[in-house]
C-alpha cells in the first residue's frame, strides 16, 4: 500500500500557513505603525521563501511512478486499487474503456468519503480521458465506514484505435496542490497504474 501524502507534510504545511499568516499580520501591524515596507514585510517574505523552497524541493526530488494493477494507493485513510481495465477493440468507431476499482477505508474509527476522486485513462499518445461512473455503479465518493470497502467501475469513451496504457487516480481538492511534497503539488512526479 502506497501512502501518497505523508502526514508529516500536512503538519509542515499547516505550520507554513501559520507562519505566513503571522508574517502578514506583522506586515499590517508594522505598516500601520510607520515601519518601512521592506522591514515590515521581512517575516512574510521569509515565510513565503521557505514555502517556495520546500515546494520546489518536493518537486525536484520526486519522480513519476508506475505501479501494477492491484496496488493500493492511499490518500490519507481513503484508499483505492485499480484491479482491471477492459477495452473493447474499436478500429473504426468510438469505443468504451472500463476500469474496475476497489475503494476502501483504512480508517479505524470514523466514516469518510473521497474528496472529489477522479479517474483518468491515458493512451499511448499521452491523451487523458476522464472516466466516470454510470447509473447503477457505486459513486467513487460514497460513504465508507471504518474498514469498509466496495467495488465499482468507471467508463470512458475513447476515439477509434485508442490503446490505454495507464490509469491515474486523483483524490483531493485544490488545497492539496499547495502542500509541499504532495503528489498534486506543481511539477511533482505522479503515480500511474500500468496497464
Amino acid at each position: 500500500m502506497l501512502q501518497l501524502v505523508p502526514s508529516a507534510m500536512i503538519l509542515l504545511f499547516l505550520a507554513l500557513v501559520l507562519a505566513v499568516l503571522l508574517g502578514a499580520g506583522w506586515f499590517i501591524y508594522g505598516v500601520a505603525r510607520g515601519v518601512p515596507y521592506w522591514r515590515a514585510g521581512l517575516p512574510l517574505t521569509c515565510a513565503l521563501a521557505v514555502y517556495g523552497v520546500l515546494l520546489l524541493a518536493g518537486s525536484a526530488t520526486s519522480s513519476e511512478r508506475r505501479v501494477p494493477l492491484g496496488t493500493s494507493l492511499c490518500f490519507d485513510d481513503w484508499c483505492v486499487s485499480v484491479t482491471g481495465v477492459q477495452q473493447t477493440p474499436t478500429p473504426a468507431a468510438e469505443g468504451t474503456v472500463t476500469a474496475d476499482l476497489r475503494v476502501f477505508s483504512d480508517a479505524k474509527r470514523v466514516s469518510q468519503h473521497g474528496s472529489g476522486p477522479r479517474v483518468f485513462l491515458i493512451d499511448d499518445r499521452r491523451r487523458w480521458f476522464e472516466a466516470t461512473v454510470r447509473p447503477g455503479d457505486t459513486p467513487l465518493d460514497a460513504e465508507l465506514g471504518p474498514g469498509e470497502a466496495f467495488a465499482t467501475r468507471v467508463h470512458a469513451r475513447v476515439p477509434p484505435g485508442t490503446r490505454i496504457v495507464a490509469v491515474r487516480v486523483w483524490e483531493g481538492g485544490w488545497l492539496d496542490r499547495l502542500v509541499p511534497f504532495d503528489e498534486e503539488s506543481p511539477f511533482h512526479g505522479k503515480t500511474f497504474y500500468e496497464v
